[in-house]
């Protein structure tokens, strides 16, 4: 039978070391925490981007909608621009309309900082429009870059024959280096064929990798023969 004053000749680890207790909690709270940061900031991130998107494209027409009706309405500018974008597929998809577009593009040729904004923004936007059959990406492929020993992610664009003054023949592939984390801009190289790494790996992966800075890299990449 314990008596009422044993409890107090017990040694400190029979009801367990306070200290370990805290520390067992501040572990398991601090755990807690990490796993909601890793659901809700995806939110939050998500959330943002969709609400400047959609702030964005409001603001484009909605003004102007707000002083004709001289009231705002939020989403009726957002409505009016998507609306605008059908009218000018439908313009676009006409002899006259596209007649007009030409007429458009030629006025911004003419105009230096306008002219490089706007080719760019459209060559962007036809590369992505592509069906993926047609798509500039060919292959994705691993290139020493910027040094030796050290390899970069690079997209397969074409294929072209360097003739050499002796006679000699070498196929040739340019392949663009693009920059992280957001691969629409980078650099272009032209590379023997024999020193790129093909990869077996699809170009949605690569990107997903490229936007994430890595962290979305796959596990393992695989080598697979060149196709040419």
């Amino acid at each position: 039978m314990i008596s009422p004053g044993s409890a107090a000749a017990c040694p400190p680890h029979f009801f367990g070391d306070p200290r370990g207790v805290m520390g067992s909690l501040l572990r398991k709270l601090r755990s807690l925490f990490l796993a909601g940061i890793l659901v809700i900031v995806p939110v939050i991130v998500t959330y943002l981007a969709l609400r400047l998107l959609f702030h964005s494209v409001d603001n484009v027409l909605g003004p102007w909608i707000g002083r004709v009706l001289h009231k705002q309405i939020p989403g009726l500018g957002l409505a009016a621009t998507i609306l605008l974008i059908f009218l000018m597929g439908l313009l676009a998809t006409n002899f006259l309309g596209r007649w007009l577009i030409a007429v458009g593009e030629r006025v911004f040729a003419s105009v230096p900082l306008v002219r490089n904004i706007y080719n760019a923004a459209r060559e962007i936007v036809h590369a992505l429009a592509m069906p993926r059959e047609k798509q500039p990406f060919k292959e994705v492929v691993l290139v020493e870059y910027p040094r030796k020993g050290l390899y970069a992610y690079a997209f397969v664009t074409a294929y072209t024959t360097l003739r050499r003054p002796e006679g000699g023949t070498e196929l040739m592939a340019h392949v663009m280096v693009p920059s992280t984390p957001i691969p629409t801009t980078g650099w272009i190289l032209i590379v023997p064929v024999r020193e790129l790494i093909y990869l077996d790996l699809g170009i949605d992966a690569a990107l997903r990798a490229l936007f994430s800075a890595g962290a979305a890299a796959p596990q393992e990449l695989r080598e697979k023969t060149p196709p040419i």
